[in-house]
């Protein structure tokens, strides 16, 4: 579907008589495993989950010219609200039980819905603002560390299960849980600024 979007509107937008702009919503799985602090102008190493978000926003950014402008906004781990991955470790805690693929001791780059609606407001709101921009909080924040947070939240207190990475890629598919227990330490200098 996105490539058919963008087969769509890329030409639309290339040939428009006024300047546009277009915001394109990619993610940190596009920067692949990332253990020491990680920036916008690093070169991509994709998740196999994420590999076809990688080339979308290639061909997105590639598509600017003085009358396109164009901003890849690169969400972390969303949480705040009723849906994403953390809303459905929260479920799981109601229910007595969260699961965490692998270990735990990975670090989710995460960021509060509304801090990424802000983002999302002040590109758009700014006319220099253009390339990419990670939307995330820099709190590092180890999975298991989220987890007993939840567990000890909810009465009675949740369990907690670590499900072993080959047991989760069976019940997942291998590249969603290999991108669940992905390490990353993002950090967000151009979306600061």
């Amino acid at each position: 579907l996105d490539q058919a979007f963008l087969d769509a509107v890329l030409p639309a937008l290339a040939s428009a008589s006024a300047p546009r702009t277009l915001v394109w919503t990619s993610s940190v799985w596009v920067l692949g495993a990332r253990s020491v602090p990680t920036d916008e102008s690093v070169t991509l190493t994709p998740a196999a989950h994420a590999i076809w978000r990688a080339s979308h926003e290639a061909r997105v950014l590639a598509a600017a010219s003085p009358r396109l402008r164009i901003a890849s906004i690169r969400p972390g781990i969303v949480y705040g609200g009723g849906r994403g991955i953390v809303s459905d470790m929260v479920k799981q805690a109601l229910n007595g039980l969260i699961r965490v693929v692998g270990d735990g001791t990975n670090r989710w780059p995460g960021i509060y819905d509304r801090d990424l609606a802000d983002l999302y407001e002040r590109v758009v709101a700014t006319p220099e603002a253009s390339g990419v921009y990670h939307g995330v909080d820099e709190q590092d924040e180890r999975v298991s560390d989220i987890a007993e947070a939840l567990a000890d939240h909810v009465t009675p207190a949740a369990d907690i299960r670590y499900v072993p990475l080959p047991e989760a890629r069976a019940k997942l598919g291998a590249t969603y849980a290999d991108a669940l227990a992905m390490d990353q330490v993002v950090r967000s200098p151009r979306a600061r600024a």
